[in-house]
């Protein structure tokens, strides 16, 4: 045989089937592979046991107490959205520099007070001679000048009494309602006396513990496993990247509830595949933070299990409650 012909041969053009064929069982063994860890995870992984706090009504959680219709985490506002008929209030959390732990959002008493300073540098009693109605409607802004154009009579909680609460006044007059209870600083302190304070008001059936920082719930469920908490940021995100893989019945969540944005950037986070999950997973999805009357139909019709919005009149006139 000549040189010429055994170069043909060894030219050959490999027959177009084949290949096809070989790339068929190459993605057959791949979809079998992933189907199959699938499962073995899943079973390996078992959904969240149930909380008591699960069984509760949370269709409309009031934030910061219903942020757009009154002076925001003050006991004004919670007894005014507890009137209208809330599910839940949503506070947020900070410790005094006497180590009592306040109802507010802000590091600083600026935005909503006629105060200045850290709330973590402040007395209680310095805290409590504070307007806690004082900025209402709009917050003070870094630009005090623009401040200063805006009517007096537009801020008509000035001058009336509402002050920052303490954390045992809500739990007080407020036994029985669900409440959201954000952790704002990282603070083991904190951590402490807040689960100690909620064991005193036994609020196990009462309370859902939420933080951004993963570090205040791991010490929080190392100390006080009776309560239900909320996935930290970090603990969502993972839960999210590995739902879009297919593997989020295989998440081993920590926590009993997501409380979520329904998107992150130009990212879907609350989808149709992101509800069944947590649902298969036993895990609560409260959307966040929700105004929008369109929007708050759209994830109803999705199967939310909550809304927290700064206008709970809106939700339960939209609810027809």
């Amino acid at each position: 045989m000549s040189d010429n012909q055994n170069n043909e041969q060894g030219a050959r053009t490999p027959d177009p089937r084949e290949n096809a064929r070989r790339i068929l069982k190459i993605v057959a063994l791949v979809l079998a592979a992933w189907f199959l860890s699938r499962g073995i995870i899943g079973l390996l992984v078992p959904p969240v046991e149930e909380h008591p706090a699960q069984q509760r009504q949370m269709s409309v959680a009031a934030h910061r107490g219903g942020s757009a219709l009154f002076p925001e985490n003050t006991m004004y506002a919670f007894r005014r959205s507890a009137e209208m008929g809330v599910d839940i209030l949503e506070m947020d959390l900070h410790l005094t520099k006497d180590g009592r732990i306040v109802v507010i959002h802000d590091e600083t008493v600026f935005r909503t007070t006629d105060g200045e300073g850290r709330v973590e540098d402040l007395t209680l009693s310095r805290l409590r001679s504070l307007d806690a109605g004082y900025w209402w409607p709009y917050g003070q802004k870094e630009d005090c000048e623009a401040c200063s154009q805006i009517p007096e009579e537009e801020f008509v909680y000035r001058g009336t009494g509402i002050r920052i609460p303490l954390l045992e006044e809500v739990l007080a007059e407020f036994p029985d309602m669900m409440k959201i209870l954000e952790i704002k600083p990282v603070n083991p302190q904190m951590v402490t006396i807040l689960g100690e304070l909620l064991r005193e008001y036994d609020q196990q059936e009462h309370a859902v513990v939420a933080s951004f920082h993963s570090e205040n719930l791991k010490q929080f469920r190392d100390q006080f496993p009776e309560f239900a908490t909320s996935a930290a940021q970090s603990e969502a995100t993972a839960f999210v990247i590995l739902n879009y893989l297919g593997f989020g019945s295989s998440y081993p969540s920590p926590a009993e509830f997501f409380q979520v944005p329904p998107s992150s950037g130009a990212l879907p986070v609350i989808t149709k595949s992101f509800l069944q999950t947590a649902e298969e997973n036993n895990i609560r999805v409260h959307a966040w933070t929700i105004d929008d009357r369109a929007e708050m139909t759209r994830l109803l019709d999705m199967g939310i299990d909550g809304i927290i919005t700064d206008d709970p009149a809106e939700l339960l006139d939209l609810l027809g409650r």
